[in-house]
């Protein structure tokens, strides 16, 4: 997974595909960005970690996140 330190409001994340793939879900030291890899639309063990944003503590507002 990726470390993403230093994030700001005014960064962003580029992903692949569409905002319902992701999940957000604090973790030790930020939070975490999950692909909902079962698609239902809700975190459990199955999701699987692809970042980290260190520092950040609520949710990351929809709008820094850029899909592809």
């Amino acid at each position: 997974y990726a470390r993403i330190r230093a994030f700001g409001s005014d960064d962003g994340i580029q992903l692949d595909g569409v905002l319902a793939d992701y999940l957000q879900r604090p973790v030790s030291g930020g939070m975490g960005l999950y692909f909902d890899t079962n698609h239902n639309a809700a975190w459990d063990s199955r999701d699987e970690l692809i970042a980290i944003v260190e520092g950040v503590t609520a949710p990351i507002d929809n709008s820094q996140f850029l899909f592809v």
